[in-house]
């Protein structure tokens, strides 16, 4: 009588075919858990409990690449289409929770005395989760095309990129909008305070604080301290005190 070898923990993990209890947990872990995470964010990427958020520079990239890994993820597990571009998402996708996970790790570990450090360890299981649908995607790409590396390296290169495109394009704006609002010209100055509003959505107003703190010329301090209070409602010097 012979009896079949059963797979270990991370075969079972890995291997070609998910099973119903996994695509739930990536579902879980790979879509809710981001998103819960950010809503609940007290320090990281938006403002809070530390005053400045710990990466609330890079705001913008974070959230456009977490949320095109999400809407990724739920392509994926509903369609099953295009595994080869798909497996190069996952792949960027899984390094960035990873690389999160080890940033938030210090603050993870005094955070469990409050409990709400747990969340700190999320990136890790989100991760998993990607790495996991990217050699899915990958062994489905192998099946379906001889090769697949040139789709895989676009996608991995679409998921890095495009978010860093457009962190840098609003920084861009950001630095030539102030630079006009501190403009002596009050036409100037009023057409930066637009553009400004154009993208205050997605713009982290912490930079306009640091060019303040940094800025000589006391008539352009002043300029920007209104265009500040135009557009935050909030007074900038006490910004910087909480910054400092």
């Amino acid at each position: 009588m012979s009896s079949e070898a059963v797979p270990d923990f991370w075969d079972r993990q890995f291997a070609p075919n998910a099973t119903w209890p996994q695509v739930e947990f990536d579902l879980a872990v790979g879509v809710a858990l981001p998103l819960i995470c950010l809503a609940a964010d007290p320090f990281v990427f938006q403002g809070g409990i530390t005053g400045s958020p710990l990466l609330g520079a890079y705001r913008l990239f974070a959230y456009t690449f977490i949320g095109s890994a999400v809407i990724a993820l739920i392509c994926w597990l509903s369609l099953r289409a295009m595994p080869a571009f798909l497996a190069g998402v996952f792949f960027a996708d899984a390094l960035f929770a990873l690389a999160i996970g080890a940033i938030l790790l210090p603050w993870s570990m005094i955070g469990l005395a409050a409990c709400i450090g747990v969340l700190g360890f999320a990136p890790f299981f989100t991760s998993l989760a990607y790495a996991r649908n990217a050699c899915r995607a990958w062994a489905e790409a192998g099946r379906r095309s001889s090769t697949p590396l040139v789709l895989v390296t676009i996608g991995f290169l679409t998921a890095s990129a495009g978010p860093y495109l457009l962190h840098s394009l609003v920084n861009w704006e950001i630095g030539s909008a102030t630079e006009l609002s501190m403009s002596a010209d009050d036409s100037e100055a009023n057409r930066g305070i637009t553009r400004l509003r154009r993208i205050e959505f997605v713009a982290n107003w912490d930079t306009l604080v640091g060019i303040y703190h940094a800025e000589k010329d006391d008539g352009r301090r002043e300029r920007l301290a209104k265009s500040y209070k135009e557009l935050t409602g909030k007074d900038i010097e006490d910004r910087l005190g909480q910054l400092d």
